[in-house]
């Protein structure tokens, strides 16, 4: 596409002339051109034969790969006149699913660009040994359990239990981690949302309404004390109005999050695990749902293991984690190491790429409930 097409694609009228010239000024890049669209095609093909060779082992087995790749560039402007521009974001995921015997293993893999042939190869190799493991997995009753959580897992209950019901204030009556009154969490729980932070899957120094991002204190030392919004809101505390739009098409702008962090605390991520007598272990969750009106939510665990007088036993099958918001409000244990892990996330239509850092977590009795039984 060239700059003469983008400029085509700004609306004409009254108070635009300057936008034009502005945007004129700019140094645009070309969206993606076809050689680099023949180049991803080439390197997709090249991981796929990698990830074959890696689960060679599989020969009684279906193998699957799914890889969603993608660069985003975009020129916008405000009804001030300000033009800017959204750098370059490729992001790449590829899941690998490897299934037989009616058991399927599943690994996943999240980059800025292709994974080169020997991770490739990895993935393939991880999805059969995923597969043996399940093959051999204990059943799960329903029951109530401690819970450790990888960093991983952490995260990814951070942004779901907490990060949604902190996007936007419209209806912050309604939810539940900051009812009327306020809640307190744990006293070891600060969460920070930082869209330019070098963790982030797709960093950016400005959101999808021009507006600067930087990072926002969300929950400090356990008490509610901001919210992420729009430019047509104002946050929470007062203290900034927008500079957390995101978009995935032509629709509206939402409050969304892009990199969520969890703030390690001062425990030992092994001796976590040790304090344990019985439990489970979450390594990574599959996926998960949260309704910020009432607090609930509910984890999808492919990958985790039982805990047996703090020693890792033998692998689970796929079960579900089931709470409140309410188990932050007690806090067993926060690792002081950090994971990151990135992933896809689902709001009104809209899916966009975010990230999230954050430690070993142990919570106390969730509950446990196997697959059949859900």
């Amino acid at each position: 596409m060239t700059r003469d097409l983008l400029m085509g694609l700004l609306p004409s009228g009254p108070g635009l002339t300057e936008v034009r010239a502005a945007a004129a000024a700019q140094d645009l890049e070309p969206p993606v051109v076809p050689e680099v669209v023949e180049a991803w095609v080439a390197g997709t093909a090249a991981v796929l034969g990698a990830v074959g060779r890696g689960a060679d082992g599989r020969r009684d087995g279906e193998l699957r790969v799914t890889t969603l790749v993608g660069v985003r560039r975009a020129l916008a402007w405000s009804s001030q006149g300000r033009v800017f521009r959204t750098v370059a974001t490729p992001f790449c995921r590829v899941r690998v699913t490897v299934h037989g015997g009616g058991v399927s293993g599943v690994e996943s893999w999240s980059g800025d660009v292709l994974p080169d042939v020997a991770t490739a190869e990895s993935l393939g190799a991880a999805a059969v040994a995923r597969r043996s493991d399940l093959a051999h997995a204990v059943p799960v009753p329903t029951t109530r359990a401690d819970v450790v959580l990888s960093g991983r897992a952490a995260g990814y209950l951070v942004h779901e239990a907490i990060g949604h019901a902190l996007e936007g204030t419209r209806a912050s009556a309604g939810h539940a981690v900051r009812r009327a009154g306020g809640r307190r969490l744990d006293p070891m729980l600060t969460v920070v949302e930082d869209a330019r932070s070098p963790q982030a899957w797709v960093p950016a120094r400005y959101d999808d309404e021009g507006t600067s991002t930087g990072p926002v204190v969300l929950v400090a030392e356990g008490a509610v004390v901001d919210t992420l919004t729009v430019s047509r809101e104002r946050s929470l505390s007062g203290a900034h109005r927008g500079g957390n739009a995101r978009r995935s098409g032509l629709s509206g702008a939402r409050p969304r999050m892009r990199h969520t962090i969890l703030a390690p605390g001062a425990d030992d991520a092994d001796q976590v695990m040790a304090s344990v007598r019985t439990g489970i272990y979450v390594d990574e969750v599959d996926y998960a749902s949260a309704d910020p009106r009432d607090g609930d939510f509910s984890l999808r665990v492919e990958r985790a293991r039982l805990i047996d007088r703090g020693v890792l036993g033998p692998p689970l099958r796929t079960h579900f984690l089931r709470g409140s918001v309410a188990a932050l409000e007690h806090v067993e244990a926060l690792g002081s190491d950090v994971s990151v892990d990135r992933g896809m996330c689902g709001r009104g239509g809209q899916w966009v790429p975010v990230s999230y850092s954050a430690p070993t977590l142990r919570l106390g009795a969730l509950s446990v409930v196997g697959e059949a039984d859900a």
